[in-house]
This record gives structure tokens, C-alpha cells and sequence, in this order.
């Protein structure tokens, strides 16, 4: 797999364990649910990330970052990754994973 994420952008597992949730599935891309998240605060390493953040749903950053590039043959890409048309054999997942920005 492939990640194309800007370096403001957190690839985020709900269930901690992203090789685990690619190894159990078909899918060929993933499109995450994106968000904003803020903090009053710098977030602290003993608690989950989105358990200091307030999120807002952001469909801007619903962005197809994580392919398979053995099944994704030609991503192309818009303007900041925010738009994709990829050829090859498409199977996209929405839910697997969030973008947090």
C-alpha cells in the first residue's frame, strides 16, 4: 500500500492497527473520512489523539490517500490530492480509516 498524505495529515485507524484492517480487506483504495481537528492544548502522548481534539466533518478532506499500487494503476490526481479519478481495479473503502487535518 501507498500513502499520499500532505505533512499536516494524520492517517488515523479507529481501531489502532492499520496493516491489521489491510490485511482483512478487498479493497484496492481508501478514501477516509476527513477532519479538522483542534485543541485548545498541544495533545499529550498518554491519551488518544481524538480523545483531546474537538473534529468537524470536513468533505474537503475526504481524500483517496492509501492505494494498492499492484491493483491502482493510474491514481491521477487533482489539485492537492483532493479530487482522484484512478484506473485499474477499483475497490474503494470509506469508512476504514479517518483523515485527520
Amino acid at each position: 500500500m501507498v500513502i499520499v498524505c500532505d505533512i499536516d495529515e494524520l492517517l488515523y485507524d479507529k481501531n489502532n492497527n492499520i496493516k491489521g484492517t489491510l490485511k482483512l480487506t478487498t479493497k484496492t483504495i481508501f478514501k477516509p473520512q476527513g477532519y479538522e481537528i483542534l485543541s485548545d492544548l498541544f495533545p499529550k502522548n498518554n491519551k488518544p489523539l481524538m480523545e483531546q481534539c474537538k473534529e468537524n466533518y470536513s468533505k474537503w478532506y475526504c481524500k483517496k490517500i492509501l492505494f494498492d499500487p499492484h491493483s491502482i494503476v493510474e491514481i491521477n490526481y487533482w489539485t492537492g490530492c483532493h479530487e482522484a479519478t484512478p484506473q485499474g481495479n477499483v475497490k474503494i473503502g470509506e469508512n476504514e480509516f479517518l483523515l485527520l487535518h
